[in-house]
C-alpha cells in the first residue's frame, strides 16, 4: 500500500515537472527566488548538522529565543525568561495566540512534547547531545515552561536561541509517534513566518506566507522559493538574469559586486590554527610565539590555499556566542625579529610542523614555513594521513607544531576555551595537546560556568584577551561564505552565528 502511494507521487511529479522547472527558471512577481548550492538535507531542525539545511529551515522554524548582535538573547516564541540564582534552572513566560502552519496552538505542552522527543535516544537526533544538559521539564501552566540542568550553566538562555532549538507542530509529533516512518524531515510544520507547499525532490522548496503569523509587523506577503543550483556560476547568472534575486554561497565577494549586487560575508564557526608543543624550549618562550604570530601574512596563506577567510588575532571565530572583537594582528616581521631576538632566539634543529596530506592544508603549511623561514625561524613540513595525524597527538609525545582546522559544536566562547586550553579531558584529549598551561585560566573557566549570563559573557571577553597575549597557537583564520543579492529585495543579512538570515525578506517597495 506505502510503495502504491509513493510510485503514484512520483509518476505525477514527472509528468508535470517539465511545466515546474520553467516555473522555477522565471519567478513570478510576487515571489522571491533563492539559488542555494545544495538540496537541503533535512528540513528538521534537530537533525540538521549542515550549512544548507538551516538557511530554509530559519524561515520556517523559531525557537524560544532568537540570538541578537554582540551576543545579546532576544525573545521569540518566549516573551521572558529567568534563570535562577544557581544557574540551573530557566523559565520561560511563553507567547499567547501563537498557532503552528497547521493551525495547532503553540504552548508549554507544545514546547515539552518538541524536547521529549529531541532528547529521547530512540529517535536518534542528531541535535540531542546539544541538549543533553536538561535534566527535567516542568509545565507550570499553558504558558509558563521550567527547564532544569544538570550543571550550573552561563550559556543556559543561549542553546535555547541556537537554529536547532525550532520547535515543531505537536501534531507532526503525534504522527511520529504512532507511525515511526512518518517523515519529519520533508514535513516541515513550525510557526516562522513562511510555511511549506512543496519540496519538488533535486529541483527546489515553495514556501508561502504563514497565514497564522504571530508578527504582524513581520508577515511576509510573497512566496518564497529555494533553487538548487550546485554550480556558483550559475547562481551567479541567474541573479545577473533576474532569474533569482539571491544566492547562497556566492563564489566570493568580487564578482557578485562588479554585477552591481549586494554581497555579504558569513564567518563560519570553524577556525584554522597551528598547535604549539609547550615541552620544545624554543616555543615555551611566549617572545617566540608572538614573534610566530606577526611573522605569518595570513592573507597570503589564505590566497596560497585558495581559501576564502578572516583573519583572527584570537582563537574565537567571530561566529562564536560569546566572541571579543579584536583587531587583527598586522602582518610584522620586524616586530617578529625583535621579539625573536629579545629572546634569544636560536634553534638546535628545525621545527617539525605537521601537517593532513590534503592539498589546502599542505599549501598553507608550506606557506607558514615560508613566512618563518624570512624572520629566521626554521620549519620542516611533514604531511601524514590524517588519522595519523590525530594517533601522533594522542600519544603523548606531539610534534613541535600542527596545522589544524577546529569547530566547537555547542558555537560557545566557553567552549572553545576549556576544550583547547585547559588540562586535557578524555572528551579532548587531543585539542591541549601542546600541554599548555595558565593557572589564572583553568581557574575562570572552573568558577565562570556558574555566573549569570552577562557577567560570565564579560569575563569569558577578559579571558579571550588572556589567550591572545599568551598566544599559545598561531592564530590563522575562520573561513568566510558569500551570500549575494540583488537591489530588488530588502531583509537579507548576517546572523551573528554566521547563518545567512531570511525570514524578514521582503521585495522592495
Amino acid at each position: 500500500h506505502m510503495k502504491r502511494i509513493i510510485l503514484v507521487t512520483v509518476g505525477v511529479v514527472l509528468l508535470v515537472a517539465p511545466f515546474i522547472w520553467l516555473v522555477a527558471r522565471q519567478p513570478a512577481p510576487q515571489e522571491i527566488v533563492v539559488a542555494i548550492e545544495a538540496e537541503p538535507i533535512t528540513l528538521d531542525p534537530f537533525n540538521a548538522v549542515d550549512h544548507i539545511s538551516p538557511v530554509v529551515q530559519q524561515v520556517i522554524f523559531e525557537g524560544l529565543l532568537a540570538l541578537g548582535e554582540n551576543n545579546t538573547i532576544l525573545p521569540q516564541l518566549a516573551t521572558d525568561f529567568t534563570v535562577s540564582e544557581d544557574g540551573r534552572a530557566i523559565t520561560f513566560t511563553l507567547r499567547r495566540d501563537v498557532r503552528f502552519h497547521d493551525g495547532t496552538p503553540f504552548d508549554a505542552a507544545a514546547v515539552k512534547q518538541n524536547f521529549a522527543f529531541l532528547l529521547d535516544a530512540r529517535n536518534e537526533m542528531a541535535r540531542r547531545y546539544l541538549f543533553d544538559f536538561i535534566d527535567t521539564i516542568t509545565v507550570n501552566d499553558p504558558y509558563s515552561i521550567t527547564f532544569t540542568s544538570k550543571r550550573a550553566d552561563y550559556a543556559l538562555p543561549y542553546y535555547f536561541a541556537h537554529p536547532a532549538a525550532g520547535l515543531k507542530s505537536a501534531r507532526e509529533l503525534d504522527k511520529r509517534a504512532r507511525d515511526p516512518l512518518h517523515n519529519l524531515t520533508h514535513t516541515a510544520v513550525g510557526t516562522g513566518p513562511f510555511r511549506l507547499i512543496l519540496w519538488h525532490g533535486r529541483r527546489y522548496v515553495e514556501l508561502e506566507p504563514n497565514p497564522y503569523y504571530w508578527n504582524a509587523d513581520l508577515k511576509p506577503k510573497t512566496h518564497l522559493r529555494f533553487l538548487f543550483v550546485p554550480d556558483p556560476k550559475e547562481r551567479l547568472a541567474l541573479l545577473q538574469q533576474g532569474q533569482a534575486h539571491a544566492a547562497f554561497p556566492a563564489a566570493s565577494g568580487e564578482p557578485a559586486s562588479a554585477a552591481g549586487l549586494t554581497t555579504l560575508r558569513l564567518p563560519r564557526q570553524e577556525v584554522y590554527f597551528v598547535g604549539f608543543n609547550f615541552a620544545r624550549r624554543e616555543l615555551s618562550d611566549v617572545r617566540v610565539r608572538r614573534a610566530i604570530n606577526y611573522a605569518v601574512d595570513r592573507e597570503r596563506l589564505m590566497t596560497a590555499a585558495g581559501i576564502q577567510g578572516l583573519a583572527l588575532a584570537s582563537p574565537i571565530s567571530p561566529a562564536i556566542f560569546g566572541h571579543a572583537p579584536v583587531q587583527p594582528l598586522p602582518h610584522d616581521p620586524a616586530r617578529a625579529r625583535s621579539l625573536l631576538a629579545e629572546a634569544n632566539f636560536a634553534q638546535a634543529a628545525p621545527l617539525e610542523l605537521l601537517v593532513a596530506d590534503r592539498r589546502e592544508t599542505k599549501a598553507l603549511a608550506l606557506a607558514v614555513q615560508a613566512d618563518l623561514a624570512a624572520v629566521g625561524i626554521s620549519v620542516e613540513v611533514v604531511a601524514l594521513p590524517q588519522g595519523e595525524l590525530f594517533t601522533r597527538l594522542d600519544t603523548g609525545k606531539p610534534p613541535d607544531m600542527w596545522l589544524m582546522h577546529w569547530r566547537p559544536y555547542a558555537g560557545e566562547v566557553y567552549e572553545v576555551l576549556s576544550a583547547n586550553f585547559t588540562r586535557p579531558v578524555a572528551s579532548h584529549k587531543n585539542n591541549n595537546a601542546g600541554g599548555y598551561f595558565n593557572a589564572e585560566l583553568e581557574k575562570r573557566l572552573a568558577e565562570v560556568r556558574a555566573w549569570p549570563t552577562a557577567a560570565a559573557l564579560a569575563e569569558l571577553q577578559r579571558l579571550q584577551a588572556l589567550v591572545r597575549e599568551d598566544a599559545p597557537w598561531l592564530f590563522l583564520f575562520a573561513p568566510v561564505r558569500y551570500a549575494a543579492y540583488a537591489p530588488a529585495v530588502e531583509g537579507i543579512d548576517v546572523g551573528p552565528n554566521g547563518a545567512l538570515r531570511l525570514s524578514r525578506v521582503r521585495l522592495r517597495p
